[in-house]
């Protein structure tokens, strides 16, 4: 098990878990620091009493939704996904392998019921690649701006394409460790894969293949000159004209 772990103000920051009381929160910070690489605790009421809170700090945390109680008594961190990257040398899964296939992942949250894992913060930074699957590598550059060209009359179902647009974005943004400007981030993502964002006067639509190769390689570069992630850009940042200077040559598609 690591003996480092993040925290992410998207969680920690909210109303709902500043609403907690300090004992609760303390023993939220405490779990995920003994949590395995999938977020799974498997002594929590050690962890309670190893503190001096108490079972219902522990029971406050899985009625609010930050913690997964199994029925062997196991914890799951709910927003583990959200808090934590890990590079993929130095990820080792969890031995509670069925429960983990008792969950679902949306949005890097935890939810009871199986599906398709999402396994993006997974990343395999020691070689310089990245795992996403062919809906953001192999998609043609510009698909629906093209579809609108050659049919005109052809009108996409916005909030279909609203949808679509938020789960490509969260798998991008999932490989991106400081998790601030998410919302102002979002904004700059639907113009560039949209019509375009016009800057210093010229107009740049990218497709998402791009957008995440450019994540990919800032992060890259930040891991391998062992930047603390304090000094790590805010992904808003990064996102209005930093990708600019990251997105991929021709022929640099492979990761």
């Amino acid at each position: 098990m690591a003996n480092r772990r993040m925290f992410s103000l998207d969680v920690v920051d909210t109303d709902a878990f500043l609403d907690l009381p300090i004992s609760s929160q303390a023993l939220y910070f405490h779990l995920g620091m003994r949590a395995d690489d999938d977020g799974f605790v498997s002594s929590p009421k050690r962890v309670t009493a190893m503190i001096g809170a108490n079972q219902d700090d522990l029971k406050l945390l899985i009625a609010k939704g930050f913690a997964i109680c199994l029925k062997n008594g196991i914890v799951v961190i709910r927003h583990w996904k959200q808090n934590n990257y890990i590079q993929r040398d130095r990820y080792k899964g969890t031995i509670y392998q069925e429960d983990l296939a008792l969950l679902s992942v949306e949005n890097g949250v935890y939810k009871e019921g199986a599906s398709k894992m999402d396994t993006f913060c997974i990343q395999d930074v020691s070689t310089g690649k990245y795992s996403i699957d062919n809906n953001i590598l192999c998609s043609p550059d510009g698909e629906r701006e093209r579809e609108k060209e050659e049919n005109p009359l052809l009108e996409p179902d916005k909030k279909t394409a609203l949808v679509q647009d938020k789960e490509d974005f969260e798998k991008i943004y999932g490989i991106f460790p400081k998790k601030r400007g998410r919302t102002r981030a979002f904004e700059y993502y639907r113009a560039y894969v949209g019509k375009g964002r016009i800057i210093g006067g010229t107009r740049y639509r990218l497709a998402k293949r791009q957008i995440y190769l450019a994540v990919a390689s800032y992060v890259q570069q930040m891991e391998e000159a062992g930047t603390e992630l304090q000094f790590y850009q805010n992904f808003s940042t990064f996102m209005n004209k930093t990708i600019l200077d990251y997105l991929p040559q021709e022929g640099e598609h492979d990761i």
